[in-house]
Protein backbone atom coordinates (compact mmCIF):
# COMPACT_ATOMS: atom_id res chain seq x y z
CA UNK A 1 0.00 0.00 0.00
CA UNK A 2 0.98 3.61 -0.87
CA UNK A 3 -0.97 4.81 2.42
CA UNK A 4 1.52 6.55 5.07
CA UNK A 5 2.04 4.59 7.70
CA UNK A 6 -0.10 7.02 10.47
CA UNK A 7 -3.40 5.55 8.53
CA UNK A 8 -5.62 2.51 10.03
CA UNK A 9 -6.57 -0.48 7.99
CA UNK A 10 -9.67 2.12 6.57
CA UNK A 11 -7.51 4.73 5.59
CA UNK A 12 -9.21 7.51 8.48
CA UNK A 13 -6.60 9.16 10.72
CA UNK A 14 -7.08 8.20 14.66
CA UNK A 15 -7.24 11.92 15.12
CA UNK A 16 -8.01 11.75 18.73
CA UNK A 17 -5.01 9.37 19.47
CA UNK A 18 -2.74 11.22 16.85
CA UNK A 19 -3.23 14.95 18.67
CA UNK A 20 -2.67 13.04 21.72
CA UNK A 21 0.68 12.27 20.08
CA UNK A 22 1.85 15.39 19.40
CA UNK A 23 4.50 17.05 20.98
CA UNK A 24 3.69 19.94 23.46
CA UNK A 25 2.99 22.92 21.20
CA UNK A 26 2.56 21.56 18.49
CA UNK A 27 0.52 24.10 15.30
CA UNK A 28 -3.01 23.77 13.90
CA UNK A 29 -3.29 25.73 10.90
CA UNK A 30 -6.73 26.03 9.21
CA UNK A 31 -6.34 26.80 5.36
CA UNK A 32 -9.25 28.40 3.53
CA UNK A 33 -11.21 30.94 1.87
CA UNK A 34 -13.50 33.49 3.50
CA UNK A 35 -15.41 31.06 5.73
CA UNK A 36 -12.68 29.93 6.94
CA UNK A 37 -12.05 33.75 7.68
CA UNK A 38 -14.94 34.24 9.45
CA UNK A 39 -13.14 32.70 12.26
CA UNK A 40 -16.05 30.74 13.82
CA UNK A 41 -16.29 27.16 12.88
CA UNK A 42 -12.47 27.46 13.06
CA UNK A 43 -13.02 29.18 16.79
CA UNK A 44 -15.34 26.34 18.32
CA UNK A 45 -13.08 23.67 16.46
CA UNK A 46 -9.94 25.02 18.54
CA UNK A 47 -11.67 25.71 21.49
CA UNK A 48 -13.11 22.31 22.24
CA UNK A 49 -9.84 20.77 21.18
CA UNK A 50 -7.72 22.61 23.37
CA UNK A 51 -10.14 21.74 26.22
CA UNK A 52 -9.90 18.26 25.97
CA UNK A 53 -6.12 17.86 24.73
CA UNK A 54 -4.65 20.12 27.40
CA UNK A 55 -1.82 18.15 27.97
CA UNK A 56 -0.28 19.27 24.16
CA UNK A 57 -0.57 22.72 24.41
CA UNK A 58 -1.16 22.69 20.78
CA UNK A 59 -1.21 26.39 18.83
CA UNK A 60 -3.87 27.17 16.42
CA UNK A 61 -3.31 30.10 13.81
CA UNK A 62 -6.09 30.33 10.95
CA UNK A 63 -4.76 32.00 7.50
CA UNK A 64 -8.20 32.26 5.89
CA UNK A 65 -8.42 34.74 3.05
CA UNK A 66 -11.61 35.87 1.67
CA UNK A 67 -12.14 35.24 -2.33
CA UNK A 68 -9.31 32.83 -2.24
CA UNK A 69 -9.44 29.15 -4.15
CA UNK A 70 -7.35 26.39 -4.17
CA UNK A 71 -4.85 27.98 -6.50
CA UNK A 72 -4.43 30.94 -4.05
CA UNK A 73 -3.94 28.89 -1.28
CA UNK A 74 -1.43 27.12 -3.12
CA UNK A 75 0.49 29.97 -4.10
CA UNK A 76 0.48 31.03 -0.68
CA UNK A 77 1.23 27.60 0.89
CA UNK A 78 4.98 28.08 1.28
CA UNK A 79 4.69 31.08 3.21
CA UNK A 80 1.53 30.87 5.09
CA UNK A 81 1.51 27.36 6.21
CA UNK A 82 5.19 25.24 5.17
CA UNK A 83 7.08 27.87 7.21
CA UNK A 84 4.93 27.70 10.32
CA UNK A 85 5.84 24.21 10.13
CA UNK A 86 2.72 22.81 11.24
CA UNK A 87 1.97 19.60 12.76
CA UNK A 88 -2.06 19.85 11.30
CA UNK A 89 -3.47 21.67 8.49
CA UNK A 90 -7.18 21.87 7.56
CA UNK A 91 -7.87 22.83 4.20
CA UNK A 92 -11.34 23.93 3.04
CA UNK A 93 -11.94 25.35 -0.40
CA UNK A 94 -14.57 24.67 -3.04
CA UNK A 95 -16.53 27.68 -2.60
CA UNK A 96 -14.65 29.96 -5.01
CA UNK A 97 -13.41 27.31 -6.85
CA UNK A 98 -16.56 26.33 -8.35
CA UNK A 99 -16.88 30.48 -9.59
CA UNK A 100 -20.76 30.35 -8.85
CA UNK A 101 -21.83 28.70 -12.07
CA UNK A 102 -22.97 25.45 -13.17
CA UNK A 103 -21.06 22.91 -13.45
CA UNK A 104 -18.13 22.55 -15.65
CA UNK A 105 -15.48 19.88 -16.31
CA UNK A 106 -12.15 22.13 -16.56
CA UNK A 107 -13.32 24.04 -13.00
CA UNK A 108 -13.75 20.52 -11.37
CA UNK A 109 -10.21 18.90 -12.97
CA UNK A 110 -8.53 22.21 -11.92
CA UNK A 111 -9.62 22.11 -8.56
CA UNK A 112 -8.64 18.69 -8.01
CA UNK A 113 -5.20 19.19 -9.33
CA UNK A 114 -4.77 22.16 -6.95
CA UNK A 115 -6.22 20.03 -3.95
CA UNK A 116 -4.29 17.15 -4.87
CA UNK A 117 -0.92 19.76 -5.05
CA UNK A 118 -1.99 21.24 -1.39
CA UNK A 119 -1.97 17.83 0.36
CA UNK A 120 1.27 16.09 -1.48
CA UNK A 121 3.03 19.01 -0.12
CA UNK A 122 1.57 18.94 3.45
CA UNK A 123 2.05 15.33 3.70
CA UNK A 124 5.70 15.65 2.45
CA UNK A 125 6.63 17.78 5.42
CA UNK A 126 4.94 15.16 7.57
CA UNK A 127 2.30 17.04 8.38
CA UNK A 128 -1.59 15.94 9.38
CA UNK A 129 -4.23 16.90 6.39
CA UNK A 130 -7.93 17.41 6.53
CA UNK A 131 -9.85 18.18 3.55
CA UNK A 132 -12.79 19.93 4.32
CA UNK A 133 -15.51 19.53 1.27
CA UNK A 134 -17.33 22.92 0.89
CA UNK A 135 -20.25 23.72 2.34
CA UNK A 136 -23.76 24.27 0.55
CA UNK A 137 -25.21 27.41 -0.61
CA UNK A 138 -28.83 29.08 -0.07
CA UNK A 139 -30.82 30.16 -3.18
CA UNK A 140 -33.25 31.40 -1.25
CA UNK A 141 -31.62 34.97 -0.13
CA UNK A 142 -29.13 34.16 -3.64
CA UNK A 143 -31.48 33.36 -5.97
CA UNK A 144 -29.25 33.52 -8.78
CA UNK A 145 -27.22 30.28 -7.31
CA UNK A 146 -29.77 28.40 -7.98
CA UNK A 147 -30.30 29.71 -11.22
CA UNK A 148 -27.04 28.46 -11.62
CA UNK A 149 -27.71 24.69 -10.14
CA UNK A 150 -24.97 26.03 -7.92
CA UNK A 151 -25.27 22.95 -5.36
CA UNK A 152 -24.90 20.80 -7.83
CA UNK A 153 -21.14 21.90 -8.85
CA UNK A 154 -20.77 22.26 -5.08
CA UNK A 155 -21.71 18.68 -4.62
CA UNK A 156 -19.28 17.52 -7.50
CA UNK A 157 -16.39 19.91 -5.77
CA UNK A 158 -17.24 17.53 -2.41
CA UNK A 159 -16.66 14.49 -4.33
CA UNK A 160 -13.79 15.64 -5.25
CA UNK A 161 -12.27 16.73 -2.34
CA UNK A 162 -13.26 13.54 -0.76
CA UNK A 163 -11.60 11.91 -3.66
CA UNK A 164 -8.10 14.03 -3.00
CA UNK A 165 -8.15 13.15 0.31
CA UNK A 166 -8.20 9.08 0.20
CA UNK A 167 -5.43 9.32 -2.32
CA UNK A 168 -3.24 11.50 -0.79
CA UNK A 169 -3.51 10.08 2.53
CA UNK A 170 -5.28 13.10 4.21
CA UNK A 171 -8.70 12.60 6.75
CA UNK A 172 -11.86 14.26 4.68
CA UNK A 173 -14.68 15.53 6.52
CA UNK A 174 -17.91 15.76 4.47
CA UNK A 175 -19.56 19.00 5.32
CA UNK A 176 -21.61 19.68 2.35
CA UNK A 177 -24.28 16.67 2.80
CA UNK A 178 -24.98 17.31 6.65
CA UNK A 179 -25.48 21.15 6.14
CA UNK A 180 -27.48 21.16 3.04
CA UNK A 181 -29.59 18.01 4.97
CA UNK A 182 -30.14 20.15 7.81
CA UNK A 183 -31.30 23.42 5.91
CA UNK A 184 -33.88 20.96 3.98
CA UNK A 185 -34.95 19.57 6.87
CA UNK A 186 -35.72 22.91 9.10
CA UNK A 187 -37.16 24.63 5.50
CA UNK A 188 -39.56 22.50 5.81
CA UNK A 189 -40.73 23.47 9.00
CA UNK A 190 -40.03 26.88 8.57
CA UNK A 191 -39.99 28.13 4.74
CA UNK A 192 -37.69 31.23 6.13
CA UNK A 193 -35.05 29.85 8.20
CA UNK A 194 -31.79 30.26 6.73
CA UNK A 195 -28.29 29.82 8.64
CA UNK A 196 -26.56 31.22 5.36
CA UNK A 197 -28.26 34.64 5.20
CA UNK A 198 -25.76 35.99 1.90
CA UNK A 199 -26.37 32.74 0.40
CA UNK A 200 -22.60 31.97 0.50
CA UNK A 201 -21.51 32.56 4.15
CA UNK A 202 -22.97 30.70 7.08
CA UNK A 203 -23.95 32.43 10.53
CA UNK A 204 -23.05 31.37 13.87
CA UNK A 205 -25.60 28.95 13.89
CA UNK A 206 -24.69 28.01 10.73
CA UNK A 207 -20.77 28.00 11.96
CA UNK A 208 -21.88 25.59 14.94
CA UNK A 209 -23.10 23.05 12.81
CA UNK A 210 -19.97 22.75 11.23
CA UNK A 211 -17.88 22.91 13.79
CA UNK A 212 -19.82 20.25 15.18
CA UNK A 213 -20.32 17.88 11.97
CA UNK A 214 -16.06 18.41 11.57
CA UNK A 215 -15.44 17.00 15.08
CA UNK A 216 -17.98 14.25 14.80
CA UNK A 217 -16.35 13.61 11.70
CA UNK A 218 -12.80 13.68 13.15
CA UNK A 219 -14.26 11.09 15.98
CA UNK A 220 -13.02 14.45 18.40
CA UNK A 221 -16.39 14.37 20.56
CA UNK A 222 -15.57 12.71 23.92
CA UNK A 223 -18.45 11.12 25.95
CA UNK A 224 -19.30 13.87 28.72
CA UNK A 225 -18.03 13.52 31.91
CA UNK A 226 -20.82 11.11 34.16
CA UNK A 227 -20.92 9.45 37.53
CA UNK A 228 -22.81 7.67 39.33
CA UNK A 229 -23.21 7.89 43.52
CA UNK A 230 -25.27 5.19 45.35
CA UNK A 231 -27.03 6.84 48.04
CA UNK A 232 -27.19 3.97 50.15
CA UNK A 233 -23.76 4.37 51.76
CA UNK A 234 -21.66 2.42 48.57
CA UNK A 235 -19.99 5.94 47.55
CA UNK A 236 -19.51 7.23 43.83
CA UNK A 237 -19.67 3.69 42.20
CA UNK A 238 -18.81 4.40 38.43
CA UNK A 239 -17.40 7.39 36.97
CA UNK A 240 -16.32 8.62 33.52
CA UNK A 241 -13.97 11.80 32.57
CA UNK A 242 -14.64 12.72 36.10
CA UNK A 243 -13.48 12.02 40.10
CA UNK A 244 -15.52 11.94 42.55
CA UNK A 245 -14.61 14.08 46.21
CA UNK A 246 -15.80 14.86 49.28
CA UNK A 247 -18.83 12.54 48.98
CA UNK A 248 -21.44 12.56 51.70
CA UNK A 249 -24.27 10.36 50.96
CA UNK A 250 -27.55 9.31 52.78
CA UNK A 251 -31.09 7.70 51.47
CA UNK A 252 -32.72 11.54 51.73
CA UNK A 253 -29.49 13.52 50.87
CA UNK A 254 -25.92 13.75 48.95
CA UNK A 255 -23.21 15.95 48.01
CA UNK A 256 -20.16 15.64 46.33
CA UNK A 257 -17.76 17.71 44.50
CA UNK A 258 -17.27 16.40 40.66
CA UNK A 259 -14.33 17.44 38.97
CA UNK A 260 -14.39 16.71 34.81
CA UNK A 261 -11.25 15.87 32.68
CA UNK A 262 -12.83 18.69 30.95
CA UNK A 263 -15.42 21.49 31.37
CA UNK A 264 -18.56 20.80 29.07
CA UNK A 265 -18.80 23.51 26.54
CA UNK A 266 -21.90 25.57 26.64
CA UNK A 267 -22.95 26.87 22.68
CA UNK A 268 -22.56 30.43 22.67
CA UNK A 269 -24.92 32.97 22.68
CA UNK A 270 -24.92 33.79 19.15
CA UNK A 271 -25.26 30.41 17.90
CA UNK A 272 -28.31 29.18 20.35
CA UNK A 273 -30.90 28.84 17.94
CA UNK A 274 -28.22 25.80 16.94
CA UNK A 275 -29.78 23.96 19.83
CA UNK A 276 -32.86 22.64 17.63
CA UNK A 277 -30.22 21.76 14.50
CA UNK A 278 -27.58 19.60 16.38
CA UNK A 279 -27.17 17.28 19.72
CA UNK A 280 -24.53 19.87 20.78
CA UNK A 281 -25.82 20.80 24.50
CA UNK A 282 -26.89 16.80 24.89
CA UNK A 283 -23.15 15.43 23.63
CA UNK A 284 -20.72 18.89 24.32
CA UNK A 285 -22.83 21.15 26.60
CA UNK A 286 -23.02 19.05 29.84
CA UNK A 287 -22.10 16.51 32.28
CA UNK A 288 -24.28 13.84 33.55
CA UNK A 289 -24.90 12.63 36.67
CA UNK A 290 -26.77 9.28 38.49
CA UNK A 291 -28.21 8.92 42.04
CA UNK A 292 -29.31 5.78 43.53
CA UNK A 293 -30.55 3.93 46.75
CA UNK A 294 -32.69 7.44 47.43
CA UNK A 295 -35.77 7.27 49.10
CA UNK A 296 -38.75 7.47 47.31
CA UNK A 297 -40.03 11.25 46.41
CA UNK A 298 -38.72 14.02 44.76
CA UNK A 299 -35.25 15.78 45.40
CA UNK A 300 -33.49 19.38 44.05
CA UNK A 301 -30.23 19.22 42.26
CA UNK A 302 -27.73 22.28 43.06
CA UNK A 303 -24.48 22.71 41.72
CA UNK A 304 -23.27 25.64 44.59
CA UNK A 305 -26.52 27.80 44.90
CA UNK A 306 -27.94 27.86 41.14
CA UNK A 307 -30.75 25.37 40.82
CA UNK A 308 -29.89 22.32 37.87
CA UNK A 309 -33.98 21.09 38.16
CA UNK A 310 -36.00 19.00 40.29
CA UNK A 311 -36.56 15.28 39.63
CA UNK A 312 -38.03 12.19 41.02
CA UNK A 313 -35.47 9.18 42.31
CA UNK A 314 -36.32 7.19 39.37
CA UNK A 315 -35.18 10.06 36.89
CA UNK A 316 -32.06 10.44 39.37
CA UNK A 317 -31.49 6.84 39.37
CA UNK A 318 -31.41 6.58 35.42
CA UNK A 319 -29.25 9.72 35.32
CA UNK A 320 -30.35 13.84 35.06
CA UNK A 321 -27.86 16.31 32.87
CA UNK A 322 -26.16 18.42 34.95
CA UNK A 323 -26.32 21.83 32.79
CA UNK A 324 -23.55 24.62 32.29
CA UNK A 325 -24.27 26.78 35.13
CA UNK A 326 -23.57 30.63 35.24
CA UNK A 327 -19.75 30.57 36.41
CA UNK A 328 -19.04 28.26 33.69
CA UNK A 329 -20.57 29.59 30.64
CA UNK A 330 -19.10 33.06 31.82
CA UNK A 331 -15.36 31.43 31.61
CA UNK A 332 -16.61 30.12 27.97
CA UNK A 333 -17.46 33.40 26.81
CA UNK A 334 -14.18 34.99 28.63
CA UNK A 335 -12.42 32.08 25.90
CA UNK A 336 -14.18 33.25 23.12
CA UNK A 337 -13.68 36.59 23.60
CA UNK A 338 -9.83 36.29 24.18
CA UNK A 339 -9.30 33.69 21.37
CA UNK A 340 -11.63 36.49 18.75
CA UNK A 341 -8.87 38.78 20.40
CA UNK A 342 -6.09 36.33 19.44
CA UNK A 343 -7.40 36.12 15.69
CA UNK A 344 -7.31 39.70 15.18
CA UNK A 345 -4.74 40.60 16.09
CA UNK A 346 -2.95 37.63 14.35
CA UNK A 347 -4.57 38.47 11.22
CA UNK A 348 -2.88 42.32 11.44
CA UNK A 349 0.47 40.83 12.02
CA UNK A 350 0.19 38.51 9.50
CA UNK A 351 -1.32 40.82 6.58
CA UNK A 352 0.02 44.23 7.92
CA UNK A 353 3.58 44.07 9.85
CA UNK A 354 5.24 40.33 8.54
CA UNK A 355 8.32 41.72 6.64
CA UNK A 356 7.04 38.41 4.18
CA UNK A 357 4.14 40.63 3.09
CA UNK A 358 6.14 43.47 2.79
CA UNK A 359 4.58 45.49 6.15
CA UNK A 360 8.28 46.25 6.93
CA UNK A 361 7.37 45.30 10.79
CA UNK A 362 10.59 46.23 12.53
CA UNK A 363 11.70 43.68 15.23
CA UNK A 364 10.61 45.65 17.62
CA UNK A 365 6.98 45.56 16.91
CA UNK A 366 7.04 42.10 15.80
CA UNK A 367 8.52 40.82 19.37
CA UNK A 368 5.88 42.90 21.43
CA UNK A 369 3.32 41.04 18.91
CA UNK A 370 4.66 37.86 20.04
CA UNK A 371 4.73 38.18 23.38
CA UNK A 372 0.88 39.51 23.42
CA UNK A 373 0.74 36.26 21.72
CA UNK A 374 2.05 34.32 24.35
CA UNK A 375 -0.13 35.65 27.33
CA UNK A 376 -2.87 35.25 25.14
CA UNK A 377 -2.28 31.58 25.26
CA UNK A 378 -1.79 31.46 28.62
CA UNK A 379 -4.97 32.78 29.17
CA UNK A 380 -6.80 30.38 27.29
CA UNK A 381 -5.60 27.62 28.65
CA UNK A 382 -5.94 29.07 32.47
CA UNK A 383 -9.80 29.95 31.21
CA UNK A 384 -10.42 26.08 29.36
CA UNK A 385 -9.33 24.23 32.86
CA UNK A 386 -12.29 22.69 34.28
CA UNK A 387 -13.51 23.93 37.00
CA UNK A 388 -14.51 21.83 40.98
CA UNK A 389 -18.36 21.60 40.75
CA UNK A 390 -19.94 21.23 44.40
CA UNK A 391 -23.16 18.89 44.13
CA UNK A 392 -25.95 18.79 46.09
CA UNK A 393 -29.06 16.65 45.97
CA UNK A 394 -31.51 17.17 48.37
CA UNK A 395 -35.65 16.06 49.25
CA UNK A 396 -37.56 19.51 47.46
CA UNK A 397 -40.87 20.50 46.91
CA UNK A 398 -41.26 23.24 44.00
CA UNK A 399 -43.39 25.83 44.82
CA UNK A 400 -45.95 27.48 42.22
CA UNK A 401 -46.95 30.89 43.15
CA UNK A 402 -50.14 30.84 41.16
CA UNK A 403 -52.22 33.03 43.35
CA UNK A 404 -51.15 35.95 45.43
CA UNK A 405 -52.62 38.97 47.92
CA UNK A 406 -51.76 42.46 46.84
CA UNK A 407 -52.05 45.80 48.27
CA UNK A 408 -51.03 49.00 47.15
CA UNK A 409 -50.13 51.19 45.43
CA UNK A 410 -48.91 53.54 48.49
CA UNK A 411 -47.64 56.64 46.44
CA UNK A 412 -44.13 57.39 47.94
CA UNK A 413 -45.05 61.18 47.70
CA UNK A 414 -41.01 62.33 48.02
CA UNK A 415 -40.40 59.57 50.76
CA UNK A 416 -37.42 57.28 50.57
CA UNK A 417 -38.57 54.13 48.64
CA UNK A 418 -36.88 51.58 49.82
CA UNK A 419 -36.88 52.55 53.40
CA UNK A 420 -40.04 54.32 54.32
CA UNK A 421 -42.36 51.75 55.58
CA UNK A 422 -46.11 51.31 55.00
CA UNK A 423 -49.34 49.31 56.39
CA UNK A 424 -48.68 46.25 55.22
CA UNK A 425 -45.31 45.11 57.03
CA UNK A 426 -46.08 47.15 60.01
CA UNK A 427 -48.71 44.62 60.66
CA UNK A 428 -51.62 47.37 59.90
CA UNK A 429 -54.36 46.91 57.91
CA UNK A 430 -54.64 47.07 54.16
CA UNK A 431 -56.57 46.49 51.28
CA UNK A 432 -56.08 43.30 50.06
CA UNK A 433 -56.86 41.57 47.29
CA UNK A 434 -56.20 37.92 45.34
CA UNK A 435 -55.03 37.98 42.38
CA UNK A 436 -54.17 35.36 39.64
CA UNK A 437 -50.36 35.20 38.73
CA UNK A 438 -50.54 35.08 34.57
CA UNK A 439 -47.63 33.68 34.34
CA UNK A 440 -47.90 30.62 37.76
CA UNK A 441 -44.59 28.85 36.52
CA UNK A 442 -42.66 32.12 37.19
CA UNK A 443 -44.60 33.70 40.12
CA UNK A 444 -44.80 36.80 37.93
CA UNK A 445 -47.25 39.46 38.92
CA UNK A 446 -47.78 43.12 36.96
CA UNK A 447 -48.49 45.79 38.86
CA UNK A 448 -48.54 48.15 36.14
CA UNK A 449 -51.78 45.73 34.97
CA UNK A 450 -53.12 45.58 38.67
CA UNK A 451 -52.81 49.08 39.31
CA UNK A 452 -52.31 51.44 36.60
CA UNK A 453 -49.23 53.25 35.10
CA UNK A 454 -48.69 54.42 38.66
CA UNK A 455 -45.10 56.32 39.60
CA UNK A 456 -43.38 57.00 42.62
CA UNK A 457 -44.97 53.89 44.60
CA UNK A 458 -44.95 50.87 46.59
CA UNK A 459 -47.08 47.34 46.07
CA UNK A 460 -47.25 43.98 48.36
CA UNK A 461 -47.81 40.53 47.63
CA UNK A 462 -47.89 38.25 50.54
CA UNK A 463 -48.71 34.14 50.38
CA UNK A 464 -48.53 31.97 53.12
CA UNK A 465 -46.89 28.36 53.18
CA UNK A 466 -47.50 24.98 55.65
CA UNK A 467 -45.01 22.87 56.70
CA UNK A 468 -45.06 19.97 58.53
CA UNK A 469 -41.87 20.16 59.58
CA UNK A 470 -38.54 23.02 59.72
CA UNK A 471 -36.79 23.11 56.23
CA UNK A 472 -35.24 25.83 54.33
CA UNK A 473 -36.95 27.77 51.42
CA UNK A 474 -35.12 28.94 48.90
CA UNK A 475 -36.28 31.79 46.53
CA UNK A 476 -35.19 33.13 43.13
CA UNK A 477 -36.73 36.77 42.29
CA UNK A 478 -36.60 39.27 39.71
CA UNK A 479 -38.09 42.96 40.49
CA UNK A 480 -38.80 46.19 39.02
CA UNK A 481 -37.69 47.67 41.26
CA UNK A 482 -36.22 47.53 44.58
CA UNK A 483 -36.96 44.69 46.52
CA UNK A 484 -37.81 43.40 50.22
CA UNK A 485 -38.83 39.95 51.71
CA UNK A 486 -40.62 39.76 55.07
CA UNK A 487 -41.26 36.38 56.76
CA UNK A 488 -43.45 36.34 59.96
CA UNK A 489 -43.22 40.03 60.04
CA UNK A 490 -39.53 39.67 60.16
CA UNK A 491 -37.32 41.49 57.51
CA UNK A 492 -35.16 39.04 55.66
CA UNK A 493 -33.62 40.64 52.76
CA UNK A 494 -33.92 43.33 50.05
CA UNK A 495 -32.31 45.25 47.48
CA UNK A 496 -32.47 49.04 46.43
CA UNK A 497 -32.06 48.57 42.64
CA UNK A 498 -33.34 50.63 39.84
CA UNK A 499 -33.98 47.87 36.96
CA UNK A 500 -36.44 46.32 34.85
CA UNK A 501 -37.84 42.52 35.78
CA UNK A 502 -36.28 39.11 34.53
CA UNK A 503 -36.74 35.55 36.71
CA UNK A 504 -33.68 34.81 39.05
CA UNK A 505 -32.09 38.54 39.60
CA UNK A 506 -31.68 37.68 43.23
CA UNK A 507 -31.42 34.80 45.51
CA UNK A 508 -32.73 34.56 48.95
CA UNK A 509 -32.38 31.43 51.26
CA UNK A 510 -34.11 31.09 54.77
CA UNK A 511 -35.28 28.98 57.66
CA UNK A 512 -38.93 28.21 58.29
CA UNK A 513 -40.48 26.97 60.93
CA UNK A 514 -43.17 23.96 61.12
CA UNK A 515 -46.86 25.26 60.52
CA UNK A 516 -47.74 28.35 58.72
CA UNK A 517 -45.31 31.01 57.66
CA UNK A 518 -46.72 34.12 55.54
CA UNK A 519 -44.30 35.34 53.13
CA UNK A 520 -44.59 39.36 52.15
CA UNK A 521 -42.55 40.87 49.14
CA UNK A 522 -42.53 44.57 49.01
CA UNK A 523 -41.44 46.02 44.93
CA UNK A 524 -40.90 49.62 44.82
CA UNK A 525 -41.43 51.46 41.73
CA UNK A 526 -39.53 54.90 39.89
CA UNK A 527 -41.42 55.19 36.69
CA UNK A 528 -42.94 52.91 33.68
CA UNK A 529 -42.76 48.44 33.93
CA UNK A 530 -43.80 47.65 37.31
CA UNK A 531 -43.50 43.68 38.22
CA UNK A 532 -42.16 41.17 39.91
CA UNK A 533 -40.96 37.58 39.71
CA UNK A 534 -41.03 34.71 42.46
CA UNK A 535 -39.81 31.06 42.13
CA UNK A 536 -38.90 28.74 44.86
CA UNK A 537 -38.75 25.53 46.44
CA UNK A 538 -38.44 24.23 49.92
CA UNK A 539 -35.38 21.64 51.15
CA UNK A 540 -34.59 19.76 53.35
CA UNK A 541 -37.71 17.85 54.27
CA UNK A 542 -38.24 14.26 54.75
CA UNK A 543 -39.77 12.10 52.03
CA UNK A 544 -43.16 11.86 53.57
CA UNK A 545 -43.55 15.25 54.43
CA UNK A 546 -43.66 16.58 50.64
CA UNK A 547 -47.52 15.76 49.88
CA UNK A 548 -47.85 17.82 52.94
CA UNK A 549 -46.85 21.05 51.44
CA UNK A 550 -49.22 23.88 51.05
CA UNK A 551 -49.03 27.23 49.46
CA UNK A 552 -52.11 29.33 49.50
CA UNK A 553 -53.25 33.40 49.28
CA UNK A 554 -55.87 32.82 51.61
CA UNK A 555 -55.23 33.48 55.22
CA UNK A 556 -55.20 30.63 57.30
CA UNK A 557 -58.01 30.38 59.86
CA UNK A 558 -56.46 30.64 63.47
CA UNK A 559 -56.24 27.34 65.17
Amino acid sequence: SDLPSDLPSDGQPNFGRMLGELAPGSLVVFLGDSITEQNLYTLYFELYVRSRWRAQRLRFVNVGWGGHRAADGLGRLARDVLARQPAVVLVAFGMNDGQYRAPDRSVVHQYRQEMREIVSRLRQVGAQVVVLSPTPVDTDPAPHLGVARYNTTLEELAAVAGEVARVGGAHFVDLFHPLLRIQRLAKSVNPQFTFIPDGVHPDPVGHLVMAYHLLRGLGLVLPAASATVDASGAGASRSQGCTIEHLQASRSAVRFTLLADAPPFPIPPEAAAAEALVPWGSELGHNRVAVVGLEPGRYGVYAGPDPLGNFSHIELGQGVPVHVRAAVRTRWEAALAVARERFADHLFAWRRLDQALGGGGTPEIMEAYQALDRAQEQTLGALLQPVALPLEVVPEVELRFAEWEVAGPYPLEGRDGFATPFPPEAGEPAPWARTASPRPELGQLDFVRLFGPVTQAVAYARCWLWLPEAATLRLRLGSDDGWKLFLNGRPVDGRDVYRGAAPDQDRVEAALPKGWSVLLVRINNGAGAWEMFCQGSVTGLKGWAASEVLITAREPAAD
